[in-house]
């Protein structure tokens, strides 16, 4: 089954297409029209006091209403004036005294809280830049702040006030120590390396020097011998020990 349409509150607008349904569609509005001003009336009376009368006298009154009342009655002014005899002619209602009321906080307390810009100068002329105080931006003020931190911060690193310049400078302490150390390692390293040449010159020059006492040996014997054996030749012919086997065999055969 289909739903049925819930009633609306609304009237129905009818359309017509004839004009006898043109005329039966005035009748019906006039007669509506008629009705709903005399239920307006008479509620009224009821609201005003007054006494119950019949559907007729409310229905004529409603009608000799004025526009102005029937306005005020739209717009819901239980104040408005009704008396008079309700004819066209009916005297229009006395409006009431407005009384003040304040709205905001500076209504309250008085205009000086109000607005307490509104007697400067806002606009500038061309003519008078030179004598106008120049309002800098926020951006412009922020870059001006950010760049007299930087500057004042530079002036601090530069007296080593700052903690990155106290850490530079011990970075550099530092620094310089561990070079000294290392400069006097490499000194002292030289020195030795100076003074093992000159006694391994010394000891060569007095192996020259002393007369030979050792036995001649030939290439093979020399070959055939063992390293202890060969460090005891050499000893006996004053020259150095240091070296492999064949380092060895070398400076002995170099010898003979």
């Amino acid at each position: 089954m289909p739903r049925k349409k819930k009633p609306s509150r609304h009237r129905r607008v009818r359309y017509v297409g004839s004009a006898d349904a043109i005329k039966k569609r005035d009748e019906r509005e006039a007669e509506y029209k008629e009705r709903r001003a005399a239920d307006r009336a008479r509620n009224i009376k009821a609201y005003r006091g007054g006494d119950s009368e019949s559907d007729s006298e409310s229905s004529e009154e409603a009608a000799a209403l004025s526009k102005d009342q029937m306005a005020a009655l739209r717009r819901g002014m239980k104040s408005a004036s009704l008396g008079g005899g309700g004819g066209r002619g009916a005297a229009a209602p006395e409006e009431e005294d407005r009384v003040f009321k304040p709205k905001n906080l500076s209504d309250r307390l008085g205009m000086e809280t109000g607005n307490l810009n509104a007697g400067k100068k806002t606009h500038i002329k061309v003519s008078e830049m030179g004598e106008a105080p120049v309002e800098l931006s926020r951006r412009e003020r922020e870059e001006l702040a950010k760049q007299k931190s930087h500057a004042d911060y530079m002036r601090r690193h530069a007296n080593l006030e700052t903690v990155q310049a106290k850490k530079d400078m011990m970075r550099l302490k530092m620094i310089r120590e561990q070079r000294a150390k290392a400069k006097q390692r490499r000194e002292e390293k030289e020195a030795a390396d100076k003074e093992r040449a000159e006694r391994a010159e010394a000891s060569a020059a007095a192996a020259e020097a002393a007369p030979k006492k050792f036995k001649k040996l030939t290439n093979r014997e020399i070959k055939a011998m063992k390293p202890p054996k060969l460090k005891e030749e050499l000893k006996k012919r004053g020259a150095s020990i240091q070296g492999n086997k064949k380092a060895l065999i070398k400076r002995l055969i170099d010898m003979q």
